[in-house]
């Protein structure tokens, strides 16, 4: 059976990638828009921008491991095209795809209130629904394109000039979690139940709190789920993974019923701080109060993503010892032939997200 045309596929996978953008562009973006009172043209840019920026380097730099991981593990045909001699390291760094979607939504922003500056409410949904997924699909086909076609020239990339370990993929996540986060909730500082200059309302205060911090978590702990098992094969394919990379604590709970010891949690804590607001003598910000709140959530978090990416870890050293005993590497093949496209018999590829 021969492989997959590497450039079909790609047009397949491009296409499941820009629905599953969908929701977290759609959700950020009504988030935020129904937190902002008011919204001005500075808020509108950072705002939009940052979510679509933090959006699209996770998924470009997710998206390049997995096509390693296709390209070397032999599920799809050698791509050709773009020689490595022509493309500096920079070029393809998530970090300058991240760039430019964050240029590309601030200059549609300009043109948008230039034209339409009473509608930027609705722009805000719209870009959530269609010019944020479009955004980062079109910069997600330009780099991954390239990008196919230079590793498919190279056993391994060491992106950074470093290995990684867990460590380095947790920040990266957290920062890109924290920098979403900030553009959706510290909009509420305007809203009179969050205001604490204009007076404290106790009750009130409380229960928002209390609400603000467990959907926050709830949200956290979704997207922290997501699986990178494949991601993380193509990482270690392409020899970005240390030798340390992680070990899983035995101590690290499993039961399902962590959810609800993680909510309790929570919400313990959020009337705790509510009870100390209510007593303080001293004028208290949201602000402060608020990421003090979200210190437990961020430990949570961080304490399942952890996991979740060591399990993952694991599962992608599995398949690679597989892959190296049977000899179903790109390289291997390489080194029986004279550098012709191998066809041996492959399963359809998996999809992005595994």
């Amino acid at each position: 059976m021969m492989l997959p045309d590497a450039y079909q596929y790609f047009w397949r996978w491009l296409k499941v990638s820009a629905v599953r953008l969908l929701l977290p562009c759609a959700l950020f973006s009504a988030l935020f828009a129904g937190n902002v009172t008011a919204v001005s043209l500075q808020q509108l840019i950072i705002g939009s921008g940052i979510i679509c920026a933090a959006l699209a380097y996770i998924v470009i730099r997710d998206a390049y491991s997995y096509w390693f991981y296709l390209i070397h593990a032999l599920k799809v045909t050698h791509p050709v095209g773009v020689s490595s001699k022509e493309l500096p390291d920079w070029y393809l760094s998530p970090w300058l795809a991240s760039l430019l979607t964050f240029a590309a939504m601030a200059a549609s922003c300009l043109l948008f209130d230039w034209l339409f500056s009473a509608w930027r409410y609705p722009f805000i949904y719209l870009s959530g629904l269609l010019l944020m997924p479009l955004l980062i699909t079109l910069v997600l086909a330009w780099g991954v394109k390239n990008y196919a076609a230079l590793i498919a020239e190279k056993s391994s990339i060491t992106v950074g000039g470093k290995q990684k370990t867990v460590t380095d993929y947790l920040v990266a996540d957290l920062v890109v979690s924290l920098l979403i986060n900030a553009v959706v909730v510290l909009p509420l500082v305007e809203k009179p139940t969050f205001s604490l200059h204009s007076g404290y309302q106790p009750l009130g205060f409380a229960w928002a709190f209390t609400l603000l911090l467990t959907i926050v978590l709830t949200m956290m702990l979704f997207f922290g789920r997501v699986k990178c098992g494949y991601v993380m094969l193509g990482e270690r394919l392409a020899g970005n993974t240390a030798a340390n990379f992680s070990r899983i604590p035995a101590w690290l709970p499993r039961h399902p019923a962590r959810y609800l010891i993680y909510l309790l949690l929570i919400v313990g804590w959020a009337l705790f701080l509510s009870y100390l607001v209510a007593v303080a003598a001293f004028p208290v910000n949201f602000i402060p109060l608020y990421y003090t709140g979200l210190l437990p959530v961020m430990m949570i978090w961080w304490l399942e993503r952890y996991r979740r990416i060591t399990d993952s870890y694991l599962f992608a050293s599995a398949i690679h010892c597989q892959l190296e005993s049977k000899r179903l590497l790109l390289s291997h093949y390489r080194a029986i032939t004279d550098g012709r496209p191998p066809t041996p018999p492959s399963p359809d590829p998996v999809h992005a997200g595994d």
